[in-house]
C-alpha cells in the first residue's frame, strides 16, 4: 500500500517539510515511488517500508480519522508479518486499508453496492535504490 510523502509529514520522526521528509525516508531505506494525482506526480512510499514507529503512529492517526478504534496490538501477528516478504505486508496493509474504509462507510449508514462504487486502485514507480 503507498501512502502519499505529504501524508505523513510530522508522523513520528518524520520531518514536517516534504523535501526533508523525502530525505529522511531515503535514509531509513524507504523506497520513494511516484503515483498520480492532483495533475501530476507525487512523492509515496510503502506502509510496510516505514519504521515500526512511524507505521503505527501512521495507523492509529488513520483510524482516529476515520472515527475507528485502533484495536489492540497483536504483537505475534505483526512479528509474523514482518517476516513475510514486502509484497505480502503490502498486500496486508492494503487489505486493512480496504477494511477500515468499508467499515467507515458501513457506520455511516451506506449499503455495500453504494461502497463498492467508491472503492478505487492505486500504482506507481519507485527511486531511492528500489525497483
Amino acid at each position: 500500500m503507498l501512502i502519499p510523502v505529504r501524508s505523513l509529514l510530522g508522523t513520528g520522526d518524520i520531518p514536517s517539510h516534504r523535501a526533508s521528509a523525502v530525505s529522511w525516508l531515503c535514509r531509513h531505506r524507504a523506497t520513494i515511488h511516484q503515483i498520480k494525482g492532483g495533475g501530476g506526480l507525487r512523492d509515496a512510499v510503502a506502509l510496510s517500508e516505514l519504521p515500526e514507529p512511524e507505521r503505527l503512529a501512521f495507523l492509529a492517526r488513520r483510524a482516529e480519522t476515520m472515527g475507528l478504534p485502533m484495536g489492540t496490538q497483536d504483537d505475534a501477528a505483526h512479528l509474523a508479518l514482518a517476516a513475510k516478504p514486502v509484497t505480502v505486508q503490502n498486500t496486508a496493509y492494503a487489505r486493512a486499508e480496504t477494511m477500515m474504509f468499508i467499515a467507515k462507510h458501513e457506520a455511516a449508514g451506506l449499503k455495500w453496492g453504494q461502497i463498492a462504487g467508491l472503492l478505487g486502485g492505486r500504482g506507481g514507480e519507485g527511486r531511492c535504490g528500489g525497483p
